[in-house]
Parts: C-alpha cells; structure tokens; sequence
C-alpha cells in the first residue's frame, strides 16, 4: 500500500472508504473517515489508539480546523504526520497522479511533455485500480512511449494548423473588405428603415391633427401598421429558418455578405470552413 516517494512522504490510498497506515513493530492503524464527524474527534482516537502525537495538515503543512468535517477528507488529499513519518493520503483513485508527478521530477521531463502527458496520467486511474500494484520500470516505459507519441502528434496538428492557416491568410484581406461592405449596407439598410418608421408616423400625426383628422387617417394608420407588421414577420421568419441563432444584424450582414461574395467570385463557403476546422484543431489541443 505504501510507496516511498523522493520527498519522504509515503503516499497512501484510500481503499473502499478506509485508510490503513503501516506501523513499524505493531499492528496496522486502520480506520474510516466516515466513523467520525469532525476531524478533532478523528484526531482524538488516533492518538488514544496510538499513544502519540498525531497532525493532519493540508499539502502545505498548514493545520486544518479541528471543526471541519472528517467526510470531506475523502475528496482531497491531505497529511498525517504520525512517529516522525509524513504520510500523503490520496482519495481513491489517485495514486497514479501522485506517483507520476513524482516520476517527471526524477525523470527531469520538461514542462511541454508534461502537459502531453496529463491527460494521460489521468486515465491512468481507470487502467490501475487503487488496489493493484505498479511496476514503477513498467510506468517509466509507458510514459516514454506516450512522450513519443504525444510529441509526434503534436507536429502533426502543428503542421496543419500552419497549413489551414496559411490558406485562411490568402483569403483574409479580401474576406474583411467583403464583410465591412456587408456592415455599412446592412447599417444604411437599418438606419433607413428607422427613418421610414418616423416618416410614418410623423405622416399619421399631421395628417390627424393639422391636416384631415382621425376618422380620414385611422383607416390608412390600419393599412401602414398592417404592412410594417407583414414585413416583420417575413423578416422574423426568413431569419429563423436560414440564421437561427443570429441577431438582425448578423443574419442580414450575413445574407448580404453571401450576395457580395457570389458576385466577387469570393468562395465564402471555404473561407468559412477554413475558420471552423482551425477553431476545431485549437479546442483539441
């Protein structure tokens, strides 16, 4: 269950909610953090069982507050310093982590191949169980070989990161200049559509109160709100069905943007996708 680490600290494994700790000369200290409510109970029996001095600190060596739960201990790693050996206790699970981290400094593997391997010292867990032994050569060996193959791979999505790239800076500048035509139509567009609002209903006010009065102007006030109505709709619907999830000025910027292209000759639907397989390669890494 122990294994002796560079640090001196005997890292150990929670098994099925309990913790054994080894004892030179006399019976193993066994016991369960859900057996005690808070940790100055659990300290109280430790002692009692033991006869000695007995602190339970955080990685840091900072004492914890004798009030704090027991139970939590079982989601984090923490200290028990007991006859002048410091034991690591590590949730279930863990070991791997605790050990590996241990063999990068050993090894002196830089930081670059460490963040190759981290998600693969995480699985480690699922591969050795918290009750089966590891062979520390046999660890070694695995790790160079992921070393290996994560620097291989990592040239690879290099390369076609460069290579995408490199293809999305040929288009870029004419995809700006395209895009900000598509934003100054849109704006015109938007702007004029407000003034036309305005110029509606300063139409329907002059012409109830200066001009005609209600009764002349109510019917074409019906026929003017009906038709702005109407063309929201459509507008509300055409946005749905072909940019959902796009705000007005988006879904129209885009709809303009997919005209100016077809006329320029400018392939949009390539440029679009350029951006989204590089986006893609980026969340992976």
């Amino acid at each position: 269950m122990a294994m002796q680490s560079n640090t001196a600290i005997k890292a150990l494994q929670q098994v099925k909610d309990k913790i054994i700790i080894p004892i030179s000369g006399a019976k193993n200290l066994e016991f369960s953090l859900n057996s005690f409510s808070t940790l100055q109970e659990l300290t109280k029996y430790l002692v009692s069982t033991t006869g000695k001095e007995i602190f339970i600190t955080n990685l840091h060596g900072i004492p914890m507050l004798p009030s704090s739960k027991a139970s939590n201990l079982r989601l984090e790693s923490f200290l028990i310093t007991l006859n002048n050996e410091t034991y690591r206790i590590l949730p279930q699970n863990t070991i791997c982590q605790f050990y590996a981290h241990d063999l990068f400094d050993t090894l002196n593997i830089n930081a670059q191949n460490r963040y190759l391997l981290q998600n693969y010292i995480d699985n480690l867990n699922n591969i050795y169980k918290f009750n089966k032994s590891i062979e520390k050569d046999s660890l070694i060996y695995e790790l160079n070989q992921k070393i290996e193959k994560g620097i291989n791979e990592e040239a690879d999505y290099r390369k076609e990161i460069f290579e995408l790239t490199k293809q999305k800076e040929t288009m870029d500048d004419e995809f700006q200049i395209i895009k900000k035509q598509a934003e100054i139509y849109v704006t015109k567009l938007l702007w004029g559509g407000f003034y036309v609002l305005l110029s509606q209903w300063m139409y329907i006010g002059i012409g109830t109160y200066v001009v005609y009065s209600w009764d002349i102007m109510e019917p074409q006030s019906y026929l003017i709100g009906l038709s702005n109505a109407i063309l929201v709709y459509a507008g509300f619907s055409f946005r749905i069905f072909n940019y959902k999830g796009l705000g007005i000025f988006e879904s129209l910027s885009l709809l303009k943007l997919e005209k100016i292209s077809k006329a320029k000759k400018f392939d949009l639907g390539k440029y679009q996708e350029l951006v989204k397989k590089i986006a893609e390669l980026k969340a992976k890494n």
